[in-house]
């Protein structure tokens, strides 16, 4: 039996999708839900059970406080959410996703995929991504690759299209926005020449904006606003992104909450209604932010507008009018709109994934680094030693020389980013060189190599004038999480996804109880089953019922529902109750 291949994963601000490849084409996976996107979304029950995509969007609105959205936009960051007491950091939130993607991946392919390429942001720091590789080992992949979403939008669209162009990618997602040209030589050679981006801009920023104006109306109308109540505020967001929708699409919505919240012991609606040149004057100042980062790849690149051959968009946000008509007035022309673009970055990750695993693949990628990589320096300067946009792999050397008199011992600040103050930038870590000799200041020069891999991990050497000063550091071990730490999360990953296949079965077989008491409770209180066989139902409808109260097993509950259908006359079967 052959290992089930290497996913192609886009791993979602929003929603998340899982391709692989069979035969030659890329082919989108369903969830466990039937569906092709799975909600970005996870939660704790009150009983403690851990909930993932489409369950755990879903009581969103009633759960707000133990329900982790957009985690995406954490990543790299220090910080943990608190789900029901327990402290998660963002790779572990996102780990859960992955998870979930890769036990319904198995149940079509027959087993679990090993391997992963997982997309993120052309924009995300070298430490985001490194925190992006952990969340994968977490949730047990062996082996984990980083691929540019932009890139992974052109590997997919550019296939079989044997044509030289540049090739303008702007990806408008639900939490991050970002803007490569890529030159593609053939339909497998790939080069990105620039990338830009902002992390902090998405579709939920609209949503974001059209709730603000909704909750604004809602106050001037009756007085009172609801932001002490979670409730009301998910659901408010909710009915925001809804209207956003339908304003992609037609030019006027309304806008529709039934008993939002109350005063004075009465309830109150939200009921307005919107233009869409409403909403893209509410929202103008997110489409502005759109322009400087496609401005930045065109300066960074050399290029002209005339110089692009096309222009593709990717992303959900990018179904707004707004947006597209502002990518086609900065750009010089009328983009092309890919067919399912919520699907197709997770499609070009699944070609990727076989490249990696096939060593006849043809297909050449050629991403860049977003940032400057450099150190800090005198007074706090940061200068770089890899500059931005420089291709990946990449390996650059720079000489610097001691600033004190007599030192010994010298602590190398690593940062990443464009400013030129050291600390404005993202510190990725230290390399201390110790043993140097007492010499006068500038006396001793070392040369400092950095070596960016393509998967995005970093190795900083620091070299003296002798062989006997040499040290290492890889930022993968100072930014992101430590071997054991990935592995006691991923171990914790694992029991958890016995309780999540256990828990999903025993919400199945509930469901199944529920629906076959329901056939028997309505065909007995109409008289419909024989008198001498309503005592043998009845008893097995009680015990069916009990079971339902206090079992937490769902092999008993299973046995109990059996044991009522058994109870049924023949005659009667065939009622439907099986949800398969």
């Amino acid at each position: 039996m052959t290992d089930p291949p290497a996913l192609g994963i886009d791993l979602g601000t929003t929603n998340s999708v899982v391709a692989v490849v069979e035969g030659e084409q890329p082919e989108t996976l369903v969830n466990s839900e039937g569906d092709r996107l799975t909600p970005s979304v996870v939660a704790i029950s009150d009983a403690g059970e851990r909930l993932v995509g489409a369950e755990a969007a879903n009581q969103a609105v009633k759960n707000p406080a133990e329900t982790v959205e957009s985690v995406k936009r954490r990543m790299g960051d220090d910080v943990t959410f608190d789900l029901q007491g327990d402290e998660y950091l963002p790779e572990q939130v996102s780990a859960m996703i992955l998870a979930k993607l890769r036990r319904d991946a198995a149940e079509y392919l027959g087993g679990e995929s090993q391997r992963a390429v997982i997309t993120v942001p052309a924009y995300f720091s070298e430490d985001q991504r490194q925190a992006t590789k952990d969340a994968g080992a977490i949730a047990g992949f062996d082996e984990v690759a980083i691929l540019s979403e932009p890139v992974a939008a052109a590997v997919a669209y550019g296939l079989h299209d044997e044509d030289v162009r540049t090739v303008a990618v702007v990806d408008l997602g639900g939490g991050t926005f970002d803007v490569s040209l890529i030159e593609q030589g053939s339909a497998n050679d790939f080069h990105v020449e620039a990338t830009a981006g902002d992390t902090d801009l998405g579709g939920d920023d609209w949503d974001r904006r059209l709730a603000d104006w909704v909750h604004s109306q809602f106050e001037a109308e009756h007085g009172v606003r609801a932001d002490d109540s979670p409730q009301a505020v998910q659901r408010l967001q909710e009915a925001a992104e809804e209207a956003k929708q339908r304003l992609s699409a037609q030019s006027e919505t309304t806008i529709n909450i039934p008993f939002f919240t109350q005063a004075d012991g009465q309830p109150l609606h939200v009921d307005e209604t919107l233009s869409r040149d409403q909403f893209e004057e509410l929202t103008q100042s997110l489409v502005d932010r759109l322009e400087p980062p496609i401005e930045d790849v065109l300066d960074e690149a050399g290029m002209s507008q005339s110089e692009i051959d096309e222009v593709i968009l990717v992303g959900g946000a990018t179904r707004l009018p707004a947006v597209e008509r502002r990518v086609e007035r900065v750009l010089g022309q009328e983009p092309r709109r890919v067919l399912h673009s919520d699907e197709i970055v997770a499609h070009g990750a699944a070609i990727r994934a076989v490249d990696l695993t096939d060593s006849q693949s043809a297909t050449l990628v050629q991403d860049v680094t977003p940032f400057d990589l450099g150190v800090e320096t005198r007074h706090g300067r940061f200068e770089p030693v890899i500059s931005r946009n420089t291709t990946v792999p990449a390996t650059e050397t720079k000489t610097f020389a001691t600033s004190e008199r007599n030192q010994t011992r010298l602590r190398l600040s690593i940062y990443q980013g464009n400013r030129p103050v050291a600390r404005e930038n993202r510190l990725l870590g230290h390399c201390v060189v110790s043993g140097l000799p007492p010499m006068p200041p500038g006396a001793i020069a070392l040369d400092v190599s950095f070596s960016l891999r393509r998967d995005g991990t970093l190795d900083v050497s620091v070299s003296g004038p002798t062989g006997e000063i040499h040290e290492d550091v890889s930022v993968d071990d100072v930014s992101g999480l430590s071997d054991e730490e990935i592995e006691r999360m991923r171990l914790e990953a694992e029991q958890h996804a016995r309780e999540d296949q256990r828990q999903a079965r025993l919400a199945k077989e509930k469901t199944r109880a529920e629906q076959l008491l329901s056939f028997v409770e309505h065909n007995l209180s109409q008289d419909r089953f024989p008198a001498p066989e309503q005592s043998a139902l009845e008893e097995a409808r009680v015990d069916l019922v009990d079971a339902l109260d206090s079992a937490e097993s769902p092999d008993e509950i299973e046995e109990y529902r059996n044991e009522l259908e058994r109870a049924i006359p023949r005659r009667h079967l065939g009622h439907g109750t099986d949800d398969d």
